[in-house]
């Protein structure tokens, strides 16, 4: 168990920021990305419920740079997969109530003019 926790915590986190700097290449106009990044690289390891600090680190050193943007292209791939499927879904299902909604309009008139052409026999 850490004497300091908070300070460890700190201290690996501080640690990220350096690396993810130097692996984005970044500059001062990109502080807010590298946040951004090593935002999601600390809850995606969070995510996983490391036991240790240890785990925690180790976890992290897995999600590089490229790894999140990687994971990030995965995600939007998918979520635009997804879409693309709920779109087409309901294109065919508007296009089938479409399809129903005319016949239900028509099958009235038809039925009348059937009648009438009837009377008219």
């Amino acid at each position: 168990m850490q004497e300091k926790p908070f300070e460890e915590l700190f201290c690996i986190c501080a640690q990220l920021v350096t690396k993810t700097w130097k692996e984005m290449r970044a500059t001062v106009e990109d502080f807010d990305k590298v946040f951004d990044v090593v935002k999601e690289q600390i809850r995606r390891a969070l995510d996983v419920i490391p036991k240790s600090f240890s785990a925690f680190q180790e976890k992290l050193n897995t999600l590089t740079f490229h790894e999140i943007t990687l994971l990030r292209a995965q995600e939007r791939s998918s979520r635009e997969e997804g879409e693309l499927q709920v779109s087409c879904s309901f294109q065919v299902a508007s296009s089938a109530n479409h399809f129903d909604f005319r016949f239900q309009l028509k099958l009235p008139i038809f039925l009348n003019s059937s009648r009438q052409n009837q009377s008219w026999n």
